[in-house]
C-alpha cells in the first residue's frame, strides 16, 4: 500500500483492482489457498483494498 500510495501522490493513477490482483499475485506460496479462496468467492475486479486486508485478516486468524 505504501508503494501505492507514493506513485499517487506523485500524480500515478492506480486502480484499485491492480493493487488488489499485485498483493494477490505477491502472496507467498503457503497462502494459495487463501487466495483460491478469496478469488473464488468474490468479484477481484470489484474488490476494495479494505475489503481485500479484511479477507486477510479473517484468514489469519482462523490459522491460529
Amino acid at each position: 500500500m505504501t508503494i501505492a500510495n507514493k506513485m499517487t501522490s506523485y500524480g500515478e493513477r492506480v486502480e484499485q483492482v491492480t493493487v488488489v490482483e499485485k498483493v494477490l499475485r505477491s502472496m507467498p506460496a503457503r497462502f494459495n489457498y487463501v487466495v483460491c479462496s478469496i478469488e473464488e468467492s468474490n468479484d477481484v475486479t470489484a474488490l476494495t483494498i479494505d475489503e481485500l486486508q479484511s479477507s486477510l485478516i479473517v484468514h489469519e486468524q482462523r490459522m491460529k
